[in-house]
């Protein structure tokens, strides 16, 4: 098997994170807002499964329990973009002004590794157009879910209402799914070859990373308590918070989809530009 292009970046990244998080307990300015979700085992056998991934040692398993793996590690790196800001700015927000410096930096690396091993795995690999337009209807059904359920409690509904929930009208949650839609759609249809590409490709890795990190933040805080590790405020096993969950995950479903049309709308402009040269 010949290796990937981005074998050294991905092993760099690697021993990046698990450096981090090595030094992590070392480094002053902790805060314990998001370890407890996260168990100190998860990097040094991401790191381990990635590099066993990366020389073909059973590649596709190992890769993806390895990406699995740092995405949980890493997640909750959005939430620590919102704190940095208030930080940063002065505004009063109380504790969500705290930022966890180290853990800051180990979120942002083991996410920081997923993508390049991500990328290193996938990088030989080509989508079909039939399955790139695939990508745009599965991102419009897996962006109905959870505006669908903000707007089924706005209407009075009371099924998996969390008890600080609010009844408002979800018209933020609807603008931004009905974007991620169309993103979606732009990055795999004809008609998005003509709007700017690089905020395209952009737009799609952002959407993808926000996604896929903020939608298995609660996943994975539930996988915790289940292997034994923190309780949550709320009963994992109930029929409400199964609901929540399964919403939740449709974020994860529609960050890969994203991710997915963005990866193959860089290699159709790849591959254009490189028809144009010749």
């Amino acid at each position: 098997m010949t290796p990937s292009p981005l074998t050294r970046p991905a092993l760099a990244a690697l021993a990046l994170a698990l450096i981090a998080a090595l030094l992590r307990p070392l480094l002053p300015g902790s805060q314990s807002y998001q370890q407890v979700f996260v168990p100190d085992w998860l990097v040094p056998a991401a790191a381990a499964l990635g590099a066993l991934a990366l020389f073909g040692r059973l590649r596709t398993l190992t890769g993806a329990l390895g990406c699995v793996l740092l995405l949980w590690a890493g997640s909750g790196l959005p939430l620590d973009g919102f704190r940095l800001f208030f930080w940063a700015t002065g505004i009063p927000a109380g504790d969500f002004a705290l930022v966890d410096w180290p853990g800051v930096l180990g979120r942002g690396t083991a996410l920081l590794a997923m993508a390049t091993l991500l990328l290193a795995l996938l990088r030989s690999r080509r989508t079909e157009p039939g399955d790139q337009r695939r990508l745009g209807h599965a991102a419009l059904a897996l962006a109905v879910p959870y505006p669908a359920l903000k707007l089924y409690w706005s209407l009075g509904g009371t099924l998996a209402l969390p008890a600080d929930g609010t009844n408002t009208v979800p018209l933020g949650e609807v603008l931004a799914f009905a974007a991620a839609a169309a993103l979606g759609h732009a990055l795999v249809q004809p008609w998005g070859g003509r709007l700017p590409r690089r905020l395209l490709l952009l737009g799609g890795a952002l959407a993808a990373a926000t996604l896929i990190s903020q939608g298995s933040m609660p996943i994975f805080a539930a996988l915790s308590t289940a292997l034994g590790g923190p309780a949550l405020p709320f009963d994992t096993g109930s029929p409400a918070a199964l609901i929540v969950l399964a919403v939740y995950l449709s974020w994860v479903l529609l960050g890969v989809v994203l991710g997915a049309a963005t990866l193959g709308f860089a290699d159709r402009a790849r591959t254009s530009r490189s028809t144009v040269l010749t």
